[in-house]
């Protein structure tokens, strides 16, 4: 963006200042800070699972140490969203609450992921609507983002016998053994990302989020394939 490698854009030495950043859209919403071209969201508050049930994240997640440790960082390199314990476990926790299809725990031991779900299927074999939660993720002033129904539970195979299995495509922050902790509190992944138009306002320095429908928007702008 600003005509310097991403190392020194890290370290703050690009000879070049960042030119200024203009992005229009609709009822976009603006969240977080840009701190030397890192990337951190400092405002996240909580997380919602099914419009009802509200779980505080913690002080990690708010905001930064004197070290600069915590946040969490919007990146589109890490495939999925990391959360710290014991918040990932609490918000598992919640989702087996208000879930109630049958878990697909083979799927889990094979995947890696931590939570499963075999969704029906109809006589076909296609996959239909389902009932999984609605995650939405509040910042402050009020601002709220729902994550796209595909962003949260993926499928993660074709259906067989009538029902296909649904993994929640979360995972636990990684720790380092010892008790100092370095780093972001929680990473923003990619996958989450998918059908959210993430604006990154250098001259305000904030980062707005929006859903949006992409495949249309790359067909009506023509950037479609031909």
């Amino acid at each position: 963006m600003a005509g310097c490698s991403l190392s020194t854009l890290l370290r703050s030495t690009c000879y070049r200042p960042c030119p200024p950043f203009a992005y229009t859209y609709g009822d976009g919403v603006v969240a977080g800070t840009l701190t030397r071209d890192i990337l951190r969201v400092h405002s996240i508050k909580a997380v919602t699972v099914a419009n009802v049930t509200k779980t505080q994240v913690p002080l990690s997640l708010k905001g930064f140490d004197s070290l600069g440790n915590g946040g969490m960082i919007i990146d589109s390199g890490t495939t999925y969203t990391h959360l710290p314990e014991p918040f990932y476990t609490q918000l598992l926790s919640v989702l087996q609450s208000v879930i109630t299809y049958p878990r697909a725990t083979e799927v889990e031991e094979r995947s890696g992921f931590d939570l499963c779900y075999r969704i029906p299927c109809d006589n076909n074999n296609n996959i239909v609507a389902d009932d999984l939660p609605s995650i939405t993720l509040h910042f402050l002033n009020n601002v709220s983002i729902t994550l796209p129904r595909g962003n949260s539970f993926y499928a993660m195979s074709a259906p067989s016998n009538s029902s296909v299995a649904k993994c929640l495509l979360f995972q636990s922050m990684d720790e380092s053994s010892d008790d100092d902790h370095y780093g972001p509190a929680g990473v923003l992944g990619s996958f989450q990302q998918q059908n959210v138009e993430v604006v990154y306002d250098l001259e305000k320095e904030r980062i707005g989020f929006q859903v949006a429908d992409c495949a249309l928007a790359a067909v009506t702008q023509g950037l479609q394939k031909t």
